[in-house]
């Protein structure tokens, strides 16, 4: 299992809270400072690994945070963190725009750029941090993402929203082969996503086509790491499992007639019998010298 690691305000005397909420957020993200009275500075911070890739869930009080060009210089980072908002309101900006979440959303933010985020409420937020080369964007191309909005009620951002809280809320409960498919499938969903927000996506591309494929694999590895799945899911795993390694995005397509396979239909395992069967008089009589063979209870 992945180990979960835990960061809080609690046990800290009051004086060095701030420092200390500093510190955790250095530690688990970057560089960043804070502006919030020593008396009133709280937070809690659980981290865990996804594969190559970190879950973090965050709650805390009122407090503006933000990351510097000096900060940047001393910790440079080469991590993007999508922060997924649980609880409260969250202002966001960098690259120039400032984007307003609600819970259920989320955005990228790159953390080799200034940063500035506010939190006027007791907030939660859900994140993942991932290399910036795991999407395989430019510099140029993760500029025109970040701080945008991705709303839960878009089909791939309500997808990707549900499936990041419910990563973060299992932490540490995944096997190391199960955090690296799983790493494996978000990262996939991630990309395409970025195409969507790019402009790269339309029907019947590798990408667009692909997204159907990953909500299947998404959906699978999620219950693969599930301790006692569903009947439902225990089918789908079973009958299935290769979707988890199965095609990336750029080897997915199509049937080139357009149309689904069409698979022949099996004999129900009742007809199989009755044709293997020898045949049988329909009726004979039991001879009565023959012992009769007992089974238990």
């Amino acid at each position: 299992m992945g180990s979960l690691r835990l960061l809080t305000t609690d046990s800290v005397p009051i004086r060095q809270r701030r420092t200390y909420w500093r510190e955790a957020l250095s530690q688990t993200f970057a560089a960043a400072d804070v502006a919030v009275p020593d008396e009133v500075c709280s937070g809690t911070i659980r981290t865990s690994p996804l594969g190559r890739l970190q879950l973090t869930a965050s709650d805390g009080g009122p407090m503006p945070a933000w990351r510097t060009p000096g900060l940047i210089a001393q910790n440079e980072s080469e991590y993007v963190v999508v922060n997924l908002l649980g609880r409260g309101v969250a202002r966001v900006e960098q690259e120039a725009r400032e984007v307003y979440l609600r819970p259920g959303e989320f955005t990228f933010c790159d953390m080799a750029r200034p940063i500035h985020m506010e939190f006027p409420d007791p907030y939660q937020v859900k994140s993942l941090v991932l290399p910036r080369q795991a999407l395989g964007l430019s510099d140029s191309e993760l500029r025109q993402i970040s701080a945008s909005p991705l709303r839960s009620d878009m089909a791939l951002g309500g997808l990707l929203s549900l499936l990041l809280s419910r990563l973060a809320d299992t932490a540490g409960t995944f096997r190391p082969r199960t955090g690296e498919l799983l790493a494996s499938n978000v990262v996939d969903l991630l990309t395409v996503l970025a195409d969507e927000q790019l402009g790269r996506v339309s029907e019947g591309t590798p990408s667009g086509d692909a997204v159907l494929l990953l909500r299947i694999r998404t959906f699978i590895g999620r219950h693969l790491a599930d301790p006692d799945p569903t009947p439902r899911g225990r089918c789908v795993i079973t009958f299935r499992p290769e979707l988890l390694a199965g095609p990336s995005l750029e080897g997915h397509r199509r049937p080139p007639s357009g149309r689904p396979h069409q698979h022949r239909r099996r004999p129900t395992p009742h007809r199989s019998r009755l044709a293997k069967a020898p045949d049988r008089p329909r009726h004979h009589r039991m001879n009565p010298d023959r012992p009769r063979s007992c089974k238990g209870p």
